[in-house]
């Protein structure tokens, strides 16, 4: 039986209604990137269940005490139901507003199976291929790049195995571009320069995350599609999950504050430049959603890997992302935009956190029960944070049994 079908449900709204989005006029972090405007379906339907609904509420609760946190919120879905939405604590330190489960947080580094997604789309459509050397994919800068990068592939840029740096110049940060076209001009620009420089070691044989790598894999999807990453994004991955909420930058419009620790002290961080990294890097960590829309993208994903009917990636393509690239050696259970391993024997779980060092998220997918887990906070404490959302998953999938 369904694990909706025997709770009391406390509120059943449909997500199959329309939902419209314009167009921006001008790019803005923030901002949803369109076309045009467009008519949207939702994938998932929300049957809140008065057992799980009010367990997690109570977690969350316990959490704010115990974890010291600002506030956190928490969303899971079962058998691609919502069962249980809330949150916990307020939108500022001290002085916000009481937070709702309808927030926008902003998910740092889960936007890397984002980004892979996008990628296994193409690879999907033939346009490229996962072993194929990048500087194929890119020959605008076969001229410019150290020969030892010749060997390196997509699948070495996401699985963080391509012997390049770990992260982008810190003068990057101050790049902000008014329009998507300078954008991607600075992108090419900053990546160019990098890849002057030799990798460090033999591509594929040692992990250091990166989040260089996955701003050249979006940076080649880009230039692939001739589209700016943003954009492609919100045209390929938004829009046919219908994450009405999702976009880049730190989010604007009442959301949550993010908030940093500076000389033993919490302080909030009000949206603009300051608040996020620099959008030259929107491939490996600036994107924003609700918690509903991001467990909404991971269902998804499950479901590809479920060889269930998915909108976005096939089961062979989901498969082949899912395949670790060197299992035993260093962190060998990260995957192409996912961190896969075994939870008990026959039980994997798939996920991915992220921090901007301001708001702190985690996705998670265990396939064989068919759950998605959701998790956001606004402060930058990773090891309070994650220490929650461990703590709250287990007590809520132990539920399940």
């Amino acid at each position: 039986m369904s694990i909706v079908a025997f709770c009391s449900l406390s509120r059943r709204r449909s997500l199959g209604s329309p939902v419209k989005m314009a167009p921006p006029d001008k790019w803005a972090p923030g901002r949803p990137l369109t076309n045009a405007s467009y008519d949207l379906v939702m994938a998932m339907d929300v049957q809140l269940c008065d057992v799980h609904q009010s367990r997690l509420l109570g977690l969350l609760e316990r959490a704010t005490e115990s974890r010291r946190l600002i506030g956190i919120g928490a969303v899971m879905a079962v058998d691609g139901v919502i069962v249980a939405s809330a949150a916990a604590g307020r939108t500022k330190r001290r002085s916000g507003r009481s937070l709702t489960s309808e927030e926008t947080w902003h998910i740092g580094s889960v936007t890397k199976p984002i980004t892979a997604t996008m990628l296994g789309l193409l690879i999907q459509g033939g346009e490229i291929s996962l072993d194929q050397p990048f500087i194929d994919l890119l020959p605008v800068f076969s001229a410019d790049a150290d020969d030892s990068w010749k060997p390196v592939t997509l699948r070495h840029l996401l699985t963080h195995t391509h012997g390049g740096p770990a992260n982008l110049p810190r003068a990057t940060q101050l790049l902000h571009p008014e329009s998507l076209s300078e954008l991607v001009s600075e992108r090419e620009r900053v990546l160019r320069s990098m890849l002057a420089k030799p990798v460090s070691g033999t591509p594929g044989s040692k992990f250091r995350y990166s989040n260089f790598g996955y701003t050249l894999a979006g940076h080649i999807a880009e230039q692939t599609m001739n589209l700016p990453y943003e954009k492609l994004v919100s045209e390929r991955i938004f829009q046919p999950l219908a994450l009405a909420s999702a976009g880049f930058g730190a989010p604007e419009h009442d959301a949550p504050l993010g908030h940093v620790r500076r000389f033993g002290m919490t302080f909030p961080v009000t949206p603009g430049p300051r608040a996020d990294n620099g959008p030259v890097m929107s491939a490996a960590g600036r994107a924003h959603m609700t918690l509903t829309d991001l467990v909404t993208f991971g269902n998804d994903h499950m479901n590809a890997i479920r060889d269930q009917p998915a909108r976005l990636l096939n089961s062979d393509t989901a498969a082949e992302l899912s395949r670790l690239c060197i299992p035993g050696i260093n962190s060998g259970d990260y995957a192409c935009g996912w961190v896969i391993q075994e939870q008990h024997p026959g039980e994997r779980i798939m996920w991915h956190n992220g921090s901007n060092t301001m708001w702190v998220s985690v996705l998670s997918i265990l396939p064989s029960r068919g759950v998605v887990l959701g998790f956001a906070t606004n402060e930058g404490s990773v090891a309070r944070s994650e220490a929650a959302f461990a703590e709250i998953s287990k007590e809520m999938v132990a539920k399940l049994d």
